[in-house]
Parts: structure tokens; sequence; C-alpha cells
């Protein structure tokens, strides 16, 4: 039989198309030192078993350390992909309506509420299902960490009206954006200042979009993170760690099977990895706001978590009767303008004096083209 080196080594050469981060690379060193361990102790078990599995189980090992590669390799890149710290680009870019010009933006920015924001399902945590005895025990759980995480008491009253027994989901997402209001705000930013559908939404073809310096933006103090997109909401798993785990969707094998002919229950799983660990810091459950459905990709988002105590009240109310609360923003930290297809020449204007007012030495003004169902950075100039 192969040596688990060579065998690993062999498979490890081609590389893989990556699900987790959507292209084809290379695996890792500690992907490769893995798998090759794994596939030692599974060699060193098969010398115990009898003469007929003996000279079956080998013909298999190639595929098993294909698997046990892609496997620890996606599950590595998951977790990376989770933390977000990585890949930011050194300008992020916010969509705004002109009505918002002169009111704050673009020198400042809302922290945004959980529950004001447009998703009605952040901070979603998936169902648990399983016999009522086991819901029971995870209700309780919650509750326990609900309290340590959030300051907050929970009778099992207030535990079961969250509960939807028909299914034995607990609905929990409301109820967490309901506790983080008062702490948590967001400020939401793209890594692309050119998505067709985030101009129409957010600026409204008329507005501007601004590119904020990544690095200033740190400075501030704040958890900037990428978000990750899921198809399956986080789930709570109470085990001796209790934490939140993000589990990601096997594509491959859901269309291998399909091509088959093969009908598939539920979702195959191609890894998971912990989201958070609950603590008494509110950060910690705060974590959820960094992960959203895949049906938001296309924002290409980057967030700030903001402590709200740490931001400026404006006294105003939003529809929802809650605070905007706003972090100020640097001038010199504007970097970049863009104009939209209906954005008068005006406009355009106010907006460059709302954001760096007399100084406006470095600002680069983009210009864009909106055709062909594409929107395109045409040049510009800079002051």
């Amino acid at each position: 039989m192969t040596k688990p080196a060579d065998m690993v080594e062999a498979i490890a050469k081609r590389g893989f198309h990556c699900q987790v981060e959507g292209y084809h690379h290379a695996y890792s060193d500690q992907a490769r030192r893995e798998a090759e361990l794994y596939i030692e102790r599974l060699c060193a078990e098969i010398l115990t078993l009898n003469e007929r599995e003996h000279r079956a189980i080998p013909l298999q090992m190639p595929s098993v350390a294909a698997w046990q590669l892609r496997s620890i390799q996606s599950r590595e890149c998951a977790a990376k992909l989770v933390e977000g710290k990585t890949g930011i680009p050194s300008v992020l870019y916010k969509y705004i309506p002109m009505s918002r010009i002169g009111k704050g933006a673009p020198g400042s920015l809302r922290a945004t509420q959980p529950s004001a924001l447009n998703d009605v399902m952040e901070c979603s945590i998936g169902p648990m299902r399983g016999r009522e005895n086991d819901a029971s025990r995870y209700r309780a759980a919650m509750g326990v960490k609900l309290q340590e995480c959030l300051g907050i008491t929970m009778s099992k009253g207030e535990l079961a009206k969250l509960w939807v027994t028909s299914n034995g989901d607990m609905e929990l997402a409301g109820y967490i954006r309901e506790h983080l209001d008062s702490r948590a705000g967001v400020v939401s930013l793209s890594r692309n200042a050119l998505v067709p559908t985030m101009w129409a939404h957010y600026a409204q073809n008329s507005g501007v979009v601004v590119g904020y310096d990544t690095e200033a933006l740190t400075k501030l103090g704040f958890d900037l993170r990428t978000v990750t997109y899921l198809e399956i909401a986080p789930e709570y798993v109470p085990t001796r760690d209790d934490v939140i785990r993000a589990a990601f969707v096997d594509h491959e094998s859901m269309e291998r099977d399909a091509a088959e002919g093969k009908v598939v229950l539920g979702r195959p799983i191609l890894c998971s990895v912990n989201l958070t660990t609950f603590s008494p810091d509110w950060r910690s459950l705060a974590r959820l706001l960094f992960v959203k459905g895949i049906g938001w990709a296309y924002e290409q988002e980057v967030r700030l978590l903001v402590d709200l105590q740490r931001t400026r009240d404006t006294k105003v109310t939003d529809e929802f009767n809650l605070p905007v609360k706003v972090i100020d923003i640097p001038p010199e930290a504007i970097r970049e303008i863009y104009r939209g297809p209906r954005t008068s020449r005006a406009d355009l204007e106010r907006a460059i004096k709302e954001a760096r007012g007399e100084n406006v030495k470095g600002l680069y003004e983009r210009r864009t083209s909106f055709r062909n169902f594409r929107i395109q950075n045409t040049g510009g100039s800079r002051h």
C-alpha cells in the first residue's frame, strides 16, 4: 500500500475548488499534516482487521485521503472566513442617498441598532430539533446562556413564549436583537462601489457612494469584520464548549447526488466552525451580526460593530422609536466619492463640501458609466 505521506502529497498537488472561499487554491501545510496523521492512524488500524477487510479497505484509502484533505482544508478556510479579519480592502464604501447628505452623512455614520436593520432575520439562530426532552434541555441551556451574555433573567414562561412547540424551533432572533439594541450598533459598508442593486436600493441612483479609508476606520477602535454569508443559520450547541456554530453546505455532494438521480433529504454539511463562544460580554452574542443569509451576498458587506455607549446621540429617533446615534469620521478618512447616474453636479459638489469642507486635498472624485447592465469606473480626478 502507498505510504500515507505519498498518498496525501499526490492528492494535494492538484489543489481543490474551495466551496467556502469560492475559488481553486492549494492545500495548506497544516491540512496536509493533519490528513497524513489521520491516514497513518487508519493504516495502523487496518493491520488489526481480518484478511478480507485487510484486502478491501486499502483500495478505498485514496478516496478517504481526498475526503479528509478536503474536509480539513474547508474547515480551515471556514474558520478564517468567520473570523472576518483577512482580505479587507484599503477602501470601504457607503451608499448614501442625497436625502442624508447634510444631515450628518458623509462626515458621520449611523451605528444602527439590530432591530432597525433592514434584514428582519438578523441575529438568527437555527432550530434545534429532536425529542421533547432534548428540546426542554436545550431551552433551559439557552435561557442560562442568554442570562449570562445579556444580563437578563428569563422565567420558564418567558422561555416558553419563544418556543414554537409545533416544530421545536426557538424564535430567538427578535428577542436577541431587542436586548442588543441598547448596546450594539452596526455601521454597514461594502467592498464594492459598483453594484447596481446597491445604487438603486441605498443611494437611490441620485445619491453618492463615499469611500472611507479602512485603516482610519480601524483606528476608531471598533470591531471591523467581513460579513459571512450562510445558507444555514448558526445553531447553538449546548456542549461543554457552549458555542454557536456556523455550518457550511456541501454543494459538491449535492450536485453529484442530483446528477446520479439520488433523492437527498436535508443538505449535507461540508464543515462547521465555531462562530462564537457564549460569555458574559455582550460582544460575544453580537458576533451574530457578522453573519447573514446567502441572499444578501451581493452587498459584499463589511461591518463595524460599535459600542453605542461610545457614540454621539443626535437627539433624533427613527421610525422604530430608536435613538439615532452616530460615529464621527475624520474628514481626511474620506478618500473617494462616486457620482450616480441621476446625481446632479450641484448635488455632487454639496456632498463633497459636506465630506471634506474646504480642504478637499487628496479626495478622488470618481466618474462612472451605467450601461449594458453594468457599472464601470471610468476614471476621475484627484483634488
